[in-house]
């Protein structure tokens, strides 16, 4: 798992999900997140306005393929990214 600004990703092994939440937000913030794969091909994007302590979002990763993915999260004048690879779910 891991923590990046104030925000965390988990699992970063993933099956099914991924989850996105706060764990040390000061502020409520608005919060873009976009996932490419390994090509650089966007799969997921969403936009939270308002996020705040201890909210958190769920992603829905079962419909792709097995790889690398490059989870991009942009909040409060910061951008983070993070590394997840989706492996099958059998």
């Amino acid at each position: 798992d891991g923590v990046i600004g104030g925000l965390f990703v988990r699992p970063t092994l993933v099956k099914n999900m991924v989850e996105i939440g706060t764990v040390s937000l000061h502020q409520n913030a608005d919060l873009k997140l976009s996932i490419y794969d390994v090509t650089g091909r966007l799969v997921h994007t969403q936009r939270n306005a308002n996020f705040g302590l201890h909210a958190s979002i769920l992603v829905d990763s079962e419909a792709w393929a097995a790889g690398i993915y490059f989870l991009k999260l942009e909040t409060a004048g910061e951008t983070f990214t993070q590394k997840l690879f989706k492996i099958d779910a059998d």
